[in-house]
């Protein structure tokens, strides 16, 4: 999963451009959440920073949100 820090970027599906990240916009979190190939393309427009967020970080994440909320549910 990506987030973009800096830049612009376009998002292409099946060769067309469908949309534009921006500046703290996400790209990938659908694959991460489904475990499922991305279907789109993201390709900078100028140049960008992004934050990596790798599958094993986002998981151990999730899992850690998961335990607290049910510690706070309690």
């Amino acid at each position: 999963m990506l987030i973009l820090y800096e830049g612009k970027a376009r998002v292409i599906v099946d060769g067309k451009e469908v949309a534009y990240k921006n500046v703290n916009d996400v790209m990938g979190e659908a694959a991460l959440q489904t475990k499922q190939k991305r279907r789109a393309s993201i390709v900078a427009c100028v140049k960008c920073r992004c934050l990596v967020i790798f599958r094993d970080d986002y998981e151990n994440a999730v899992d850690l949100f998961k335990s607290l909320q049910k510690y706070k549910i309690n």
